[in-house]
Order: structure tokens, then sequence, then C-alpha cells
């Protein structure tokens, strides 16, 4: 299954989306199939503008995104001993989430 953006962003670019490139929102709208709201980058640049624009936001599958201000908090207490799931706890997420921030598996560019 495509996702009706990508497939707004090749309609109007007249060209298959290119291979390791993700059509990203502009307007922070994930509905919006606007082509001048349509960028092309990478997942990493995805997440840059997320935590760019503190998108402290749910993205429409249940998963809330992180603001860099968070990561690096998640980062520091658990440096500074605390475990998994207090962190999880605090920061209302999965202590899967945690750990995979804490172990830089996600939000690796931070």
């Amino acid at each position: 299954m495509r996702q009706a953006h990508v497939i707004a962003w090749e309609l109007h670019h007249e060209i298959e989306l290119p291979d390791g490139l993700v059509v990203r929102h502009a307007c922070d709208n994930p509905p919006c199939t606007n082509p001048a709201h349509l960028i092309l980058g990478t997942h990493e640049d995805n997440s840059h503008d997320r935590l760019a624009r503190g998108a402290d936001a749910y993205n429409g599958t249940g998963f809330r995104h992180r603001t860099q201000a968070e990561v690096t908090s998640m980062r520091a207490l658990h440096t500074a001993g605390m475990n998994m799931t207090e962190i999880s706890r605090q920061f209302q997420c999965s202590r899967t989430t945690a750990m995979r921030i804490v172990k830089g598996i996600s939000f690796q560019g931070i």
C-alpha cells in the first residue's frame, strides 16, 4: 500500500520516488497531499524536522515523537543511574522505546 502524499508528489513531479528517500510534509499535516507542501528527504531529515519543530504531537499512528530536549534528558537520566522502567514512566513511553532512545537506536543523530 502506498501513501497518498507519496503518490501526489510522484504525479506532480512525473517521476517515481527515488530509493532511500521519503516525501516529507513541510506543513506538518500528515494527511496533506498538496505538492507545494511536499519535499524530498531522508528518514533522518524527517526525524530532524520533527525535533526542530518540537513535534510533541502524535503522528497518526499512535506513536509520539520526542523533542531533542526529551531525548537528551532520557539519556542523561540513564547515565545518572535511572533505570529504563523509571525513564519510561517519566516520559510516558514503553520500556522498549526508552531503551531504544537511551541506547541510540532511535534518534541516532542527537
